[in-house]
């Protein structure tokens, strides 16, 4: 028996690289996948690899305001019944150019970033959190940067909502002790 059969896991950004992997070994691992992503042609494309692997589907939506994540988790409880590993994938980079210099970052790129990349889990969280109490088990896995521990001098913004990241994930493995949910930082190679 395959280990994750029977669970059903949802991976935002998983159109492509990184978050495709993911929804791939997820699937080979037993687990029905919830794919996501803003762009139907490449989370088609996405979806068709997985599927040879397992059961897979597709949610499409922005995850950069509440109405946007509830209807990306509603898709996915829709065709999947419900969630029990959230792999939190999506976000950006800097809002700015992308190689910004500190004090060229402005107040409002810092926000958009830290929105990005922060705002979308904790919708997504607040969302799946109360259905992995009440069935006590669930897994929420939120992918990092490996610039938490090697900062850089450009990028401000987006290090720092990296950071956040690895914050809100041990706050939140606190605030799950003993649920049977277990919230992970995951920082990819």
């Amino acid at each position: 028996m395959k280990p994750l059969a029977g669970k059903r896991a949802l991976v935002t950004g998983s159109s492509s690289g990184l978050g495709q992997g993911i929804a791939e070994r997820l699937a080979a691992d037993g687990a029905e996948v919830c794919l996501h992503g803003r762009d139907r042609v490449r989370l088609e494309a996405a979806q068709a690899a997985v599927a040879k692997l397992g059961r897979a589907h597709a949610a499409v939506g922005s995850l950069s305001d509440d109405d946007g994540a509830a209807d990306v988790i509603a898709q996915a409880k829709a065709v999947m019944g419900g969630i029990d590993i959230l792999v939190n994938n999506a976000g950006g980079e800097s809002a700015g150019n992308g190689q910004a210099e500190w004090l060229d970052a402005t107040p409002d790129e810092w926000m958009a970033t830290y929105n990005s990349n922060v705002g979308s889990m904790v919708r997504l969280i607040r969302s799946c959190v109360p259905d992995m109490k009440a069935a006590g088990w669930g897994r929420i896995i939120n992918l990092s940067s490996v610039s938490v521990d090697t900062p850089l001098a450009v990028i401000p913004d987006y290090q720092a909502s990296k950071t956040a990241i690895r914050s809100l994930t041990r706050s939140l493995a606190l605030a799950l002790a003993n649920t049977g949910s277990r919230p992970t930082a995951s920082v990819p190679a």
